[in-house]
């Protein structure tokens, strides 16, 4: 009977112990809820004051899906020749990437976005800018763009492009192919919303025409060789495969011309959005707020044990 006492006896003080600290932990922090409250709101303030010194950064998106019935009807004719053109010695090209695909990886590149950024003279607006004002227009970093001038206060020609290209890829520009569809989301983000939808309407263009002409190109130049090769040729079965060989050319030069979405049908446009997608003021206002109550409440119950150890020690 005694045992049963002593355990129960040793049971409760053990959450006694346990209670009293948390107890006495809960008081605490309540007699010290006037400072904590005070340094949380500041803090929440600061989070607030960088929240606005930040610039807006605005996102435009365009939805994309791969403009294929060119490949389809051009596939179509390759399959009924295929075999025939092995038969000649001759090859249609590889038919394992589609022209979406080959689209994305072009559009990563260094050499189209360089020669992109130039043509469309959008060099000072992806790197020199640095905010944007709705009256004042774009905004300009004056360690790098003299904007009174209208000059580069970089020398080197190939840095500023370098560094476009890498700012730009790297920064700005957001291609995501959605999982389990063929749909495609490109996204660019600048301090000018006019700027982020521009881009990317002319990004679209010029990746279409871009594709066209070298499938243009292509057909062009293979047509030449198919025809000189005809003429030489006299076998009425190599002909036939000739013939089906550049009418298949001839098609694919035909599609070119008069598709207008070559490669990506617009299924979304782009549009300058009205509201900046970051700063997130609420989101950094909250996380200024909670960090600034854990800080004060962990140095209050730090400095308290710290005192009552010294204390005992003594």
């Amino acid at each position: 009977m005694n045992n049963s006492n002593d355990n129960t006896k040793s049971f409760n003080y053990g959450i006694t112990d346990d209670q009293i600290s948390l107890l006495m932990t809960f008081k605490l922090l309540w007699s010290k809820k006037i400072i904590i409250v005070i340094f949380s709101t500041i803090t929440a303030a600061l989070g607030l004051v960088v929240a606005k010194s930040l610039p807006d950064v605005y996102e435009s998106s365009v939805l994309v899906a791969p403009a294929e019935s060119n490949a389809s009807k051009v596939g179509a004719l390759n399959s009924q020749l295929g075999g025939f053109a092995s038969l000649a010695g001759l090859s249609l090209g590889s038919q394992g990437i589609s022209k979406a695909e080959l689209a994305v990886q072009i559009l990563k590149s260094r050499a189209f976005i360089s020669e992109f950024i130039k043509k469309n003279d959008l060099t000072v607006a992806l790197l020199a800018a640095e905010g944007w004002d709705e009256k004042a227009g774009l905004l300009y970093d004056a360690k790098i763009y003299d904007a009174k001038n209208q000059a580069w206060l970089i020398e080197d020609e190939k840095e500023i492009q370098s560094k476009a290209y890498i700012n730009f890829l790297e920064n700005q520009l957001l291609i995501q192919e959605e999982r389990g569809s063929e749909f495609i989301q490109i996204s660019m983000k600048h301090y000018s919303p006019e700027v982020a939808q521009l881009v990317l309407e002319k990004l679209i263009v010029d990746i279409n025409e871009t594709i066209r002409q070298m499938d243009t190109i292509s057909a062009t130049r293979s047509i030449s060789y198919l025809e000189d090769t005809l003429k030489n040729t006299h076998v009425d079965d190599m002909r036939k495969i000739l013939f089906g060989l550049i009418e298949k050319e001839f098609q694919k030069k035909m599609l070119a011309d008069v598709q207008k979405d070559y490669v990506f049908q617009v299924i979304d446009p782009a549009i300058s959005p009205l509201y900046p997608k970051w700063p997130k003021t609420v989101l950094i206002v909250l996380l200024s707020l909670i960090l600034g109550a854990i800080s004060i409440c962990a140095f209050i119950i730090i400095s308290f044990s710290m005192s009552k150890d010294s204390y005992k020690g003594e």
